[in-house]
């Protein structure tokens, strides 16, 4: 997932894998909700399109400086999609 803060301070972050998938949030947390909820629906709405393996999938999340477009931090996490 890449996430980036936009100017009026709400984060923006996208899927790499699901074009399609791409939301915004107050908040880190809140976007990542945001994301993985779009990523399911992706997966319910396009199972042709999109076969995963759905037993632990890895999110890598990278974080984008606004001002130099650079990566600032990134991190692995193990998740299971619902």
């Amino acid at each position: 997932m890449l996430i980036e803060q936009t100017s009026d301070g709400w984060y923006f972050g996208k899927c790499v894998q699901i074009p399609e998938a791409f939301s915004q949030g107050r908040t880190i947390s809140e976007l990542k909700t945001n994301v993985l909820d779009v990523i399911n629906l992706c997966l319910i709405e396009y199972p042709d399109k999109y076969q995963f393996e759905k037993t632990n999938p890895t999110i890598q999340t990278i974080f984008i400086s606004n001002e130099k477009k650079q990566i600032v931090k990134a991190s692995n996490k193990k998740s299971m999609f619902t």
